[in-house]
């Protein structure tokens, strides 16, 4: 629950007056805001004060008050509550935060505050050429509706009314407090009531406001911005032209629009402003005179220090608007009225009013993602725990002011508002006696989960759902967007004395694998890591103990209809880390009774076993255990001249006194002979000649000295050098533009018998 506004105290709206407020950072749209040609204003009304008394004023005690601070005028405003506010105009002389402190001093004032202003900057860039939209198109296929299911919804609406033999029901009146709204739109004319569509600014008689059709500019709406929040909820479905509101209905008789003006103040002809009073007044006429079961307010404020952006004044007060918040808990919780509002556009946790306010439904900006998993949140949006509920509001398409329409380019949270005002008019029209705590709790239950699973600071509990909404309003199951295949293939082995490398087979339509892993097959399993992208298809579980069994199952993730999906859990596997497999094991000549064995480093390892059999697929005998894990030779000698061996290594780590085994290395296999022949070679270009020299080669008889014109030809035997005899060979009377190879190798006579060892490299001369 948010935690609640205390009442501004005098102390702070004192500091108020030594601070520099500009309405860049304090009074902005909600529909994507930039900072540039926004005139400068204060963060309240310069020469107005709103004061509540503690009981309804005799006319001696509004006198007195307004004689106390020399106020020009004193100005009733009507609200929901049972206390009755005025405005007061201040004499030039007077500052507001003087009128503050004199008024609170009162007996007959229960406090006084700045009348705040509230801005909207619409985005210009969305100002483009608009036109009508051609004929026979399916006006309904909107990105934004798809993503919440509204058209879904609708038919599930029209199904419980036509299935109970009813005519349709009372249309809901949803109210949206903005800068009015063209009532000659063409896409508008069966969800308007006209009658209710006015402008309260500068009207001290509620039952007399200014009808919109004396807006001389757009037909009613001169600031432009109400029209496309009024297509959102409203839009004309299935005539073939422009866009269908989230509400409309797959009959158009769902829900009726009173737009109520409240921005006619400003300060150029492009930055319009909205005070609290207004505001308060646009509110009261929405419940008392409209019928409003639904308000829509995309607009805000930043109640703070337009220099940090903190949400504090100096000395750590809050700048918030007590009486305006008042009677949004009025509102709702006296009329039963559900209040949905833009979160703002300034893509922080920044705070925002009224949205942040308790018994306001704050309402997040989302794109039109394909990965439910993804970070779903609009750049610019406002997110944080004081917001409420996502929607679709980057890049849609509405109706236009002029009377086309916007073809994907309205951006922002003033744009998503809107569409968690649809839904709920939805829910009043199915259900007339739902509260507004019902409404949140139903929205908030029902919303598509976004980002990561549950509730986070960036979508808070996801997406509006209207489906899912309308269904559960009805006591209906809600819809399950389906299911992916289970993952197949899955398996389970050692990746090393601590880990386990889990793996499985692709699953068509997910976006990553979920691994769950439990400590025995019937045990519970519980989700241990997550991995991303449907090309990765293995996880290695690490920092686990050694020979203790672990039990696996996969399932995957992906997006279907928009929404978050899961396959079922595979089958289980199971398996005990231990020792990794040692790589690289290589085999060299020594002696001709001697082998030498090379591998690379196990991690973790206490020591290794050396295994030898005389044929591949023979008996492996145990010959030798290494006890350091750094130590990665071995030579085994004695053994049978010019006969074949096989080895294979495993690792051990040592584990409460026992040694635990890893899996065997490949085998490798080498002939007991002499070892390798180093040769090197020296030319004398004069005498062409060319001088083959070798190292010495431990217990040989002697080495063989081979030469050929080609590196692959035939190699002929041109010297037998004995060893005790020098290490040379000289071959003469070479020819000239001609290619020699030579190569070597050693011998050893066992038995009467000579066995060779392996060739040397090759080496090159020409002259």
């Amino acid at each position: 629950m948010k935690k609640a506004i205390s009442l501004m105290l005098i102390t702070t709206l004192t500091l108020l007056a030594t601070m520099s407020f500009s309405l860049p950072a304090s009074a902005f749209a909600a529909e994507n805001a930039s900072d540039k040609d926004v005139a400068k204003e204060g963060a309240y009304v310069e020469d107005e004060v709103l004061v509540v008394f503690d009981d309804t004023p005799s006319k001696k005690e509004v006198r007195a008050v307004t004689e106390e601070v020399d106020a020009k005028s004193a100005e009733e405003i009507e609200t929901p509550e049972k206390e009755t506010p005025y405005v007061l105009t201040l004499d030039e002389d007077q500052s507001v935060e003087d009128a503050v402190e004199e008024l609170e001093k009162e007996s007959s004032v229960a406090y006084a505050q700045p009348n705040f202003l509230y801005g909207l900057e619409d985005d210009k860039s969305a100002d483009i050429a608009a036109k009508a939209s051609p004929r026979a198109i399916d006006d309904t296929n909107l990105w934004n509706l798809n993503k919440i299911n509204a058209k879904e919804a609708w038919e599930l609406i029209d199904e419980v009314v036509k299935a109970g033999g009813q005519t349709p029901r009372e249309k809901v009146t949803v109210a949206v407090l903005d800068t009015g709204v063209n009532l000659k739109h063409p896409d508008l004319q069966t969800a308007l009531k006209k009658k209710n569509c006015v402008n309260v600014v500068g009207e001290d008689d509620p039952m007399n406001y200014l009808s919109l059709e004396k807006t001389p500019k757009n037909n009613g709406d001169e600031g432009g911005h109400g029209t496309k929040v009024s297509g959102i909820i409203a839009a004309t479905s299935g005539n073939g032209i422009g866009v269908a509101g989230v509400a409309s209905g797959k009959h158009n008789d769902l829900v009726e629009l009173a737009v109520i003006d409240v921005y006619a103040r400003y300060n150029t002809s492009k930055d319009r402003l909205a005070t609290s009073a207004d505001i308060i007044k646009g509110i009261n006429y929405a419940c008392e005179t409209a019928g409003a079961k639904v308000i829509n307010m995309s607009l805000g404020h930043h109640p703070g220090d337009p220099e940090s952006n903190s949400a504090m004044l100096p000395g750590g007060k809050p700048g918030t608007d007590s009486l305006l918040e008042q009677t949004i808990h009025t509102a709702v919780n006296d009329k039963k009225v559900t209040i949905v509002c833009s979160a703002g556009n300034k893509k922080s946790t920044v705070a925002w009013l009224p949205s942040d306010f308790d018994d306001c439904i704050s309402v997040i900006s989302t794109t039109n993602y394909s990965d439910a998993f993804s970070l779903c949140k609009a750049k610019n949006s406002n997110y944080g725990w004081k917001k409420d509920i996502s929607a679709p509001g980057e890049s849609v398409s509405t109706t236009f002011p002029s009377g086309g329409y916007t073809n994907n380019s309205s951006t922002g949270t003033s744009m998503a508002a809107p569409v968690v005002s649809g839904v709920a008019a939805m829910l009043y029209y199915l259900k007339p006696s739902i509260t507004p705590q019902e409404v949140r709790q139903i929205l908030t239950s029902t919303a598509t989960d976004l980002y990561t699973d549950g509730d986070d600071i960036y979508t808070r509990y996801g997406n509006v759902n209207a489906l899912a909404a309308v269904s559960k309003v009805l006591g209906r199951s809600v819809p399950s967007p389906g299911a992916l295949a289970t993952p197949a293939s899955v398996k389970a082995s050692s990746s090393g004395y601590d880990r386990i490398k889990v793996s499985w087979n692709r699953v068509s339509g997910a976006s990553g694998y979920q691994i769950h892993r439990a400590t025995s097959a019937s045990g519970t399993f519980k989700p241990v890591a997550t991995v991303s992208g449907n090309g990765t298809t293995s996880y290695t579980n690490t920092g686990l103990k050694t020979n203790t069994t672990y039990y696996y199952k996969v399932k995957a993730f992906g997006t279907l209809s928009n929404k978050k999906a899961y396959s079922p859990l595979s089958g289980a596997k199971s398996a005990k880390p231990t020792p990794a497999v040692p790589q690289s094991l290589n085999l060299y000549h020594t002696t001709y009774k001697g082998i030498k064995l090379k591998w690379k480093k196990v991690s973790g390892a206490s020591g290794y076993g050396i295994y030898r059999a005389t044929s591949k697929n023979g008996k492996y005998t145990y010959v030798k255990r290494i006890k350091n894990g750094s130590t990665l030779t071995y030579t085994n000698s004695g053994l049978k001249a010019n006969k074949n061996y096989y080895y294979k290594v495993r690792a051990y780590r040592t584990v409460s006194g026992k040694r635990i085994y890893g899996s065997y290395s490949s085998v490798k296999q080498l002939k007991t002979t002499p070892a390798k022949t180093y040769i090197s070679l020296k030319k004398n270009k004069k005498q062409r000649k060319a001088i083959v020299t070798w190292k010495r080669v431990s217990t040989v008889s002697g080495y063989v000295v081979y030469r050929a014109t080609s590196k692959n030809g035939k190699y002929k035997k041109v010297a037998t050098k004995k060893s005790s005899s020098r290490r040379s060979f000289t071959s003469k009377r070479l020819k000239k533009g001609k290619n020699y190879y030579y190569k070597a190798r050693a011998y050893k006579t066992y038995r009467g018998k000579r066995i060779y060892g392996p060739y040397s490299d090759i080496k090159k001369c020409r002259f």
